[in-house]
C-alpha cells in the first residue's frame, strides 16, 4: 500500500494541469514543504524553479510587447 504522502502527492500533481503558472508555483511550493522524501522534494523544487523561470520570461515578453506597441 502506498504511503499517505505519496497518495496526496499523486493526487495534487494529477490536478495541476488546468491551473495557472502562478497557482502551480504556490501549490508545488506548499507540497514541497510537506513532502518527506528528499528526492521527491528536490524534484518538486526543480519544477518550481522551472515554472518561476517561465513566469519571469512571460513577464519580460509582456513588457517588451507593451514597449513596442507604445512606439
Amino acid at each position: 500500500m502506498p504511503k499517505p504522502s505519496a497518495i496526496i502527492t499523486d493526487f495534487v500533481l494529477s490536478r495541476l494541469e488546468g491551473e495557472t503558472v502562478k497557482k502551480r508555483i504556490k501549490i508545488l511550493t506548499a507540497l514541497s514543504a510537506l513532502t518527506p522524501s528528499k528526492t521527491d522534494r528536490a524534484e518538486i523544487q526543480a519544477n518550481v524553479a522551472g515554472l518561476r523561470a517561465i513566469e519571469t520570461r512571460h513577464r519580460q515578453l509582456v513588457l517588451d510587447f507593451k514597449r513596442r506597441a507604445e512606439g
